[in-house]
């Protein structure tokens, strides 16, 4: 295995493991809310609005770099053989 086909199962790797991150963030945002709608009295919801609210903040955050990232990944890659066809044609 060369320099150049080990960087790039790095690179694949690093970003199976961001999606992974991004999509626990989002089944995590999920299961919060349904728990807040359905689980929580509403006094306790009332205390806890804010923690849920920052909570909600944070995740997204992360999904939201998530995607901004592997966009701009996308973007200064070079095409591949497959995009180069289609450019062509």
């Amino acid at each position: 295995m060369d320099e150049k086909e080990f960087n790039q199962l790095v690179s694949n790797r690093r970003w199976k493991n961001r999606r992974r991150m991004a999509w626990l963030c989002l089944c995590a945002i999920f299961v919060v809310m349904a728990i807040a709608l359905f689980k929580l009295p509403n006094d306790r919801l009332e205390v806890m609005k804010d923690l849920i609210g920052w909570f909600f903040t944070v995740m997204a955050g992360i999904i939201g770099t998530y995607v901004g990232f592997s966009t701009l990944d996308d973007i200064k890659k070079p095409p591949t053989a497959l995009g180069q066809d289609i450019e062509e044609n």
